[in-house]
């Protein structure tokens, strides 16, 4: 089953953090709420996401599209500047 998280709106209420960045990009703990609720949901055997994205959804795009790179070891190959991953992603 696919959940659909709608993560538009611009987060007034939370003043000075969302000044920079979406409402579902705030930081609790070191990881954005986005990714507590999509945590949350995947406990309970739900782990296909939708994300319905509003104000600044480019941050939330960058953010899963390097998700992979942040959260693994990697190696650069400095001749052709080449990324590759050494290990799956981890999320602590």
């Amino acid at each position: 089953m696919n959940v659909v998280i709608f993560a538009g709106g611009f987060g007034t209420r939370l003043g000075e953090e969302t000044g920079i960045r979406p409402k579902p990009m705030v930081e609790i703990g070191g990881r954005p709420l986005l990714l507590h609720l999509m945590a949350h949901y995947a406990h309970h055997g739900f782990a296909d996401f939708t994300i319905a994205c509003g104000w600044k959804g480019e941050v939330i795009k960058q953010y899963f599209r390097d998700f992979s790179l942040q959260h693994s070891d990697f190696v650069v190959q400095l001749k052709d500047g080449r990324v590759e991953r050494i290990d799956p992603p981890r999320v602590d």
